[in-house]
């Protein structure tokens, strides 16, 4: 009765160590996935402000080449 408890509980105890293991695994790519997300989120961002300012741009290069057209007139 002895040996069977000693195997149970070793057995235990690896199983136990292989959960471990697997949740510091799973924590750890959890932790980059995280970190690669919020570098994307910020990609995202700066392409968003990208565009408005593009939008901005193109509004002043109309604005301009009205101006230039109504001055040549």
């Amino acid at each position: 009765m002895d040996v069977d408890f000693k195997i149970l509980y070793e057995n235990v105890k690896e199983e136990l160590n292989k959960s471990m293991s697997n949740m510091l695994l799973y924590k750890s790519i959890a932790m980059q996935k995280d970190v690669e997300l919020k570098d994307n989120n910020k990609k995202i961002k700066e392409l968003e402000e990208n565009i408005i300012s593009l939008k901005k741009l193109s509004e002043n290069v109309e604005g301009v080449e009205q101006c230039e057209t109504e001055t040549m007139k």
